[in-house]
C-alpha cells in the first residue's frame, strides 16, 4: 500500500499527513464494522487528546455507539516513546 492510498483510506479523519493508524482506524470503523459489531484497539494517546487529530475524534463520534478507552500499563511499550491507551 502506497502513501496515497493512506490518504484516500483516511479521507476526512486524517490530519492531511500520512498517518497508518488513522487510516486502519478509519477503515474499520467506517468499512468494516456493521451495527451491532464491536472491535478494539491499541493506539498511540495523541490519537484522544491532541488537537490535530479532532476530525478523526469527531468521525468516531458520529460512526459508533459506545467509546470506552483505558490507557495501557507505562511498560507496555517500553522504549517506544508513545503511550498506548
Amino acid at each position: 500500500m502506497n502513501l496515497s492510498s493512506l490518504g484516500r483510506i483516511s479521507g476526512r479523519w486524517g490530519t492531511g499527513r500520512t498517518n497508518v493508524a488513522v487510516a486502519f482506524v478509519a477503515r474499520v470503523v467506517r468499512d468494516v464494522l456493521r451495527p451491532g459489531e464491536i472491535a478494539g484497539f491499541i493506539l498511540p494517546d495523541a490519537l484522544l487528546n491532541a488537537p490535530r487529530y479532532e476530525a478523526l475524534r469527531r468521525e468516531w463520534f458520529e460512526h459508533v455507539d459506545a467509546f470506552v478507552v483505558a490507557r495501557c500499563a507505562e511498560r507496555t511499550f517500553a522504549g517506544r516513546g508513545v503511550r498506548g491507551v
